[in-house]
């Protein structure tokens, strides 16, 4: 981004490089000295001949290959999703991203949807088609007059212009865009002009979440050219359907909104057989959902002006942009390339041409004036939509964010803030600034079980493991699972032995000027790659560790004396470290355990390769626990900080600010206040592998109870970690040092939805009615880091959405492909039909599917963490 504004006296130089590269991504939203700092990673120790070598007898050699063997097939299908999930982050078209709806059809053999034929015209319709037109006609012709010819020189009738522009490419019944939804279908018993998470209107549930294929064809009615339907179809088989299950028109008498603004479902209120049906669409990603919705709405004759009204809300000024054509047909060319311009410090880079466009418009209109607009301007800013104490962050693309300020504009507000640097924090004690330290990893042996115990079964505990920091938790996995950064041999040359086994990765090394040094080389693909290919590897880490230790519960760090480890600790240091057990008298190696005490009072104890990298061990995790500890406290004062703003200038109680969209509207809340550090850009700039991280509750069934856990998502999957472990015996909590893996959960085919749609999720258990607010069943809660809220349950809640596999297929294909080969055969063709081949467990739409709900604490954290997780769904979108 721009991190200084340029000035006219300095002699820039301007480069360019792929715009699909990840480095031109990343620096889309953060700069170059941001970009280095999170790309950092210090390597701790020496690596032990146990891994590197695979030194030792000949079993403990076949052990280790086959282990390593076996971790390399079992996450095969884990780094696959990880990479689809980080790659296409930097695939994202940002010019000529629009394309056309023929283009847009995903072609697919799974599904075949058969055409209707043309239906014959009789008398009668003619008549009917005359009298529509007419009535149409002297309409136009009121409204024309009304406005003073402003529709005649705008050419407002936009079912006219569709028709002409677009659909007359079609013939009749050719389908325009299909979409496998997640659909729910209410009866609407009052009518209601909008049918949204807001406005609640009654209604009753006709048919729970269920996933069916969403058609939009062409039709032979010039008035609704039009139809949408939803059909039943199994995926990955040959079943059709020639009718749709749900079949209507898009026509006046159909209203189309967004149900909720937060997990962007669709809801569509049409009147069918004597009654007004709701529908409920959910698309897989938010970029679609834009798409459906925009296209639906300029069906239906919705207007749509090129206006951006932008605030900025640090100057407390609204600035209004009519964007002209000729920008918004450029944003429709594509681009391969990136501009770079190296400023005196950092780098300008090249935006979309509508982004480009709306912020020279903001600098020429600010431009001098007082030094607080100047500092403004030359600070990193970026736009985001607004709605109450939430924000949700643009994407680098003309057409979504077109799309984006016409369907968000009457609930949203267009802000260009600057970013929050969430790396640094102060103590409210001292004050002093804490910046976020690197992380750390390294090989450990671990000298205590889950337990905390240094005896397993009346023999010593001793295990190597692999551990390595990220945020505020420290992970460790099994040695064999390791994949610890490639050293540089030139980093590690002149230096002392014992600094040598310090080794600091950087795969964005900058310069005191921020200028990255092989940003503008010929070596740009070689190092781009290595950068891109280091976040996969650090996400894959995350995926395959066994367990967690939360840093921010942690009471003291302390070195160890040699004098209380076992002689068969240090023999074994020596044996699996370095393949020499006469070293065990050395007291700068057996000098090297250290304790990691947790607030509950357990103990975990560890053991560094020689006392040199047990004292770096203790000190870094030390600091990293104290920034993390403070890191924490200073979001919880944030966020208190922004409720109590916003209830004070609105004049709220807190039960309006927990339920602010049943409470409020958009005039009452365009006041209020949000912060960018709160609702950070960072899962949209992909700084870390870790996108989000924190306690909630879950539950996979309606009648179970919820459990808490400890939640990591990082790209491409959720992970779940226990708290606790019960005693076998009695069945009672005991006291954990360490959060074990629990499940870990895929989402790149699930659907999220939150909200009021989680209702039939939940048990109705808060029966109880406010006698002093008839119709309140929130609880008022207090928690001990001294949050409170009093959200209904439904609003702190989220749900992930499964398809079930039902049915199994492969079978049928099989025997055809063995018959058409070997017809003359009839012992194959015989064997075959016995055992025609591999089946596989498919998807079956039309069924209800498996949910996964879980809680937060609050209607604010429900928030940050579905943006964050549609944020990280929207990646598999943009690489299919």
């Amino acid at each position: 981004m721009d991190e200084n504004r340029p000035n006219n006296n300095n002699t820039t130089t301007t480069f360019s490089i792929p715009r699909a590269s990840f480095t031109a991504f990343r620096l889309t939203y953060a700069s170059s000295e941001s970009i280095s700092h999170y790309a950092k990673v210090l390597l701790l120790g020496r690596l032990p001949d146990i891994w590197s070598k695979d030194s030792g007898p000949g079993f403990l050699s076949a052990t280790s290959h086959f282990a390593k063997n076996t971790v390399r097939s079992k996450f095969r299908s884990a780094t696959k999703t990880i990479s689809s999930s980080i790659r296409s982050a930097s695939n994202l078209k940002n010019e000529g991203a629009a394309p056309s709806i023929r283009s847009s059809i995903k072609s697919s053999r799974r599904i075949r949807l058969s055409a209707p034929e043309p239906v014959g015209l009789v008398a009668d319709d003619f008549v009917l088609a005359e009298r529509e037109h007419s009535r149409f006609v002297r309409k136009l012709r009121h409204f024309a007059t009304t406005s003073k010819g402003r529709a005649k020189k705008s050419s407002n009738d936009l079912r006219s212009r569709i028709y002409n522009a677009v659909l007359q490419k079609y013939s009749v019944g050719e389908v325009l865009r299909i979409e496998k939804m997640l659909i729910m279908t209410k009866i609407l018993t009052s009518n209601a002009t909008r049918f949204t998470e807001d406005d609640p209107c009654s209604n009753r549930t006709y048919e729970n979440w269920k996933e069916h294929y969403v058609v939009l064809r062409k039709t032979d009615n010039k008035i609704e050219p039009l139809a949408l339907q939803f059909y039943d179809i199994h995926s990955v088989t040959h079943d059709t359907k020639s009718v749709p299950e749900v079949n209507f028109r898009l026509s006046k008498d159909v209203n189309a909104q967004f149900y909720s603004e937060l997990d962007k479902s669709i809801s569509i209120s049409v009147p069918q057989k004597g009654e007004i049906f709701g529908y409920i669409l959910k698309c897989h990603d938010q970029l679609s959902a834009f798409r459906w919705l925009h296209f639906i709405k300029q069906a239906l004759g919705d207007v749509m002006e090129p206006y951006f009204r932008v605030f900025l809300p640090e100057l407390n000024v609204s600035i209004r942009i009519k964007v002209p054509e000729s920008i918004l047909a450029k944003s429709l060319e594509p681009s391969s390339n990136m501009e770079i311009s190296q400023l005196e410090h950092g780098y300008s880079v090249e935006y979309s041409p509508l982004i480009t466009y709306i912020k020279e418009c903001i600098r020429t209109i600010l431009d001098n004036q007082s030094n607080e607009v100047l500092e403004f301007l030359n600070h990193t800013n970026w736009f985001c939509f607004r709605r109450y104490d939430r924000l949700e962050w643009a994407l680098n693309n003309s057409e979504i964010f077109f799309i984006q300020n016409q369907l968000l504009s009457g609930q949203h507000f267009l802000e260009f803030r600057r970013i929050g640097n969430s790396s640094v924090v102060s103590s409210s004690a001292t004050g002093t600034i804490h910046e976020e330290p690197i992380p750390i990893e390294g090989f450990l042996s671990r000298l205590s079980n889950t337990s905390g115990k240094s005896k397993s079964l009346l023999r010593t505990f001793y295990k190597v493991s692999y551990f390595y920091t990220c945020d505020s938790i420290l992970f460790f996995t099994k040695y064999y699972r390791a994949i610890p950064p490639t050293r540089d041999p030139k980093s590690s040359a002149g230096l002392e032995d014992d600094q040598s086994e310090i080794y600091e990765h950087s795969p964005y090394p900058v310069n005191k000027d921020g200028h990255i040094s092989w940003l503008n080389k010929d070596s740009f693909h070689h190092h781009d790659e290595l950068a891109l290919s280091e976040l996969e590897r650090r996400a894959q880490q995350v995926v395959k560790a066994e367990a967690i230790i939360d840093l921010c519960l942690v009471k003291e760090i302390r070195a160890v004396p040699h004098t209380q480890l076992t002689k068969t600790q240090k023999v074994l240091l020596c044996y699996f470290w370095y393949s020499d057990t006469s070293l065990a008298d050395d007291k700068n190696i057996i000098e090297s355990a250290f304790e990691i005490e947790m607030m509950n009072g357990s103990v975990v104890k560890l053991q560094a390769p020689n006392r040199f990298i047990r004292d770096q061990w203790v000190s870094k995790l030390s600091a990293i626990a104290q920034y993390w500890s403070l890191r924490q406290q200073s979001d919880l004062r944030r966020l208190l900080l922004v409720r109590n703003s916003n209830q004070n200038v609105l004049n709220i109680p807190e039960f309006v600010d927990s339920n602010f969209n049943f409470e409020l509207n958009n005039l009452e809340y365009q006041h209020s206040v949000a912060d960018p550090r709160i609702h950070s850009i960072e899962s949209v700039a992909m700084k870390k592998c870790i996108l989000m991280s924190g306690y909630l509750y879950q539950k996979s069934k309606k009648h179970a109870n919820f459990n808490k856990f400890f939640v990591i998502l990082c790209p491409g999957f959720i992970i779940l970690y226990s708290l606790f472990k019960r005693s076998k015996a009695t069945g009672v909590w005991k006291d954990n040092s360490l959060f074990e893996h629990y499940l870990t959960i895929p989402i790149s085919t699930c659907y999220i939805y939150s909200g009021t749609s989680t209702e039939l999720d939940l048990l109705n258990r808060q029966k109880d009615v406010d006698p002093r607010s008839p119709g309140r069943h929130s609880l008022p809660r207090l928690y001990a880091d001294g949050w409170k809220s009093s959200d209904e349950e439904a609003m702190r809640c989220f749900t992930l959405w499964f398809g079930r596999k039902r049915k199994i297929t492969g079978r049928e294909k099989a025997i055809s492909s063995y018959d058409s080969s070997f017809k003359t055969d009839v012992s194959l063709r015989n064997s075959t039909q016995k055992n025609p081949g591999l089946t596989k467990l498919i998807g079956k739409l039309g069924f209800t599917g498996k949910s996964i709900v879980f809680m937060t604490r609050s209607r604010q954290e429900r928030e940050i963490w579905t943006g964050k997780i549609l944020c990280e769904i929207d990646r598999f979108a943009k690489s299919h």
